[in-house]
This record gives C-alpha cells, structure tokens and sequence, in this order.
C-alpha cells in the first residue's frame, strides 16, 4: 500500500505567501504613514498603533496558529493540497507576520533620538522579529516528514524552538514596552488584562495538550501492536 505524502503545493505555495505578507505588510505600512504623517507631534499615536498590531499578532493570531499545528493533525481533511492543520496553521502565521512586519517597520519609521535599537524594549523586539522571520525561510528547506530522518528531526527542534522562543520573548518585550517605552505608560490595569489574556492561552495550551496525551495514550493501549504508528500520527 502506498504511503500518502504531503502535496509538493504546500512547499510552492511559501514563497507566494511571503510575497503576498509583504505586499500587504507595505499597504498597511503606506495607509497607517498617509493618515498619521509619522511627525513627532503624532509619535504617541504611532506607538500605540505599534503596540496594538503586536497584541494581535502574538495574543491572537500566532497563538491559533500554534494551537491548530498542535491539535488538529488527526483531522484528515484535505483542501487546495494541504491537510486541515497544515492550512489554518499557514493562515495564521502569515497573517501573524502581517501585523508583526507592519508594526516593526511602524517603529523603524518613528522619530528615535537614541537610535531604534538602544532600548531593551527595542532589542528584544528585534530579536522576536528576527525569529519568527527566520520561521517561514527554514520552511523552505523543511524535509520530507516520511520517511522520518535525523534531519527531519533536528529540523523540526529548530522550528518548534523558534516560535516558542520568540512567543515567551514577545512578552517580556510588550510588558516592557507598556511599562517602560511607551510615553504616558499604559495603565497597570491594561498590563493586568494583557498578562491574563496570556494566563489564559497558557491554561488553554496545557487542557488542550492533557487531553491530546489522554487520547493518544487510550489508542496505544487499545492497539499495543500499532502504538509507533499512533505516536506518529499524533506527534506534532
């Protein structure tokens, strides 16, 4: 019996999504200078459009993301030649990527007298930026998952490291920046909500995750003979 491989659409289709991020990412950049002008008098307003296209891009966005790369690979669904998971986890991430590139280049483009990168806010901010950025171009290069090989895997440590990586660096860098960047500070209450939101995703994260372990350990032991096939199945 033939073993079914991924589409070689999923791999072309990288390349068109990256366009199509940046494409989108300069729209947003031209529409948010044309109405804002970026002068000095319109720098908090910047800023808070900065800071809001962040919180949408790493409480909203890249987090459904990571859920569905992590939850839904049982689904078997197959649409324009990617699996179910596969599709939704591209959607989001890109448009993730879309929000992350538009607010990075937002910040690039204010009026810094210390130079954009002086603050820790600023360094960690690069640093996320640049980890996710490097996401989409080692999916490029990304091998084949069967057959399994020592590259697949090193590949997929890289990849899974760098986008958890860069979601625990995206908190301490919104933290820091309400706090300590943004002038007038956002109030503490807004920080209180963002850490609950985030208190949220990491509760949700672990029940999702309990009941995956759950279920993938209920088919091993219904089916000892077959429980490498189900530890692949459900390996993410």
């Amino acid at each position: 019996m033939q073993t079914a491989q991924r589409p070689a659409r999923t791999v072309c289709t990288t390349p068109r999504a990256a366009c199509l991020l940046v494409m989108i990412s300069l729209a947003v950049i031209g529409t948010v200078r044309a109405s804002s002008g970026l002068h000095k008098d319109s720098a908090p307003t910047s800023q808070y459009i900065h800071a809001v296209l962040m919180l949408i891009a790493w409480t909203v966005l890249y987090p459904a993301g990571v859920l569905f790369a992590r939850f839904t690979r049982h689904k078997q669904s197959v649409k324009m030649g990617m699996p179910y998971w596969f599709r939704w986890h591209v959607i989001f991430q890109v448009s993730g990527s879309v929000f992350l590139l538009t607010g990075f280049v937002l910040a690039l483009l204010m009026p810094k007298q210390d130079g954009h990168f002086s603050g820790v806010h600023n360094k960690v901010g690069l640093a996320v930026v640049i980890a996710t950025v490097l996401q989409p171009l080692n999916a490029l290069v990304r091998p084949h998952p069967k057959p399994e090989t020592l590259k697949r895997k090193i590949w997929e440590h890289v990849h899974k490291g760098l986008g958890y990586g860069a979601a625990m660096m995206s908190i301490a860098a919104v933290i820091i920046g309400m706090r300590w960047t943004i002038k007038p500070e956002v109030p503490m209450p807004f920080v209180m909500l963002y850490l609950g939101i985030i208190g949220c995703l990491s509760v949700l994260f672990v029940v999702l995750e309990m009941d995956r372990r759950k279920k993938h350990h209920a088919l091993a032991a219904a089916d000892p003979t077959n429980a490498a096939g189900v530890t692949k199945v459900h390996r993410s």
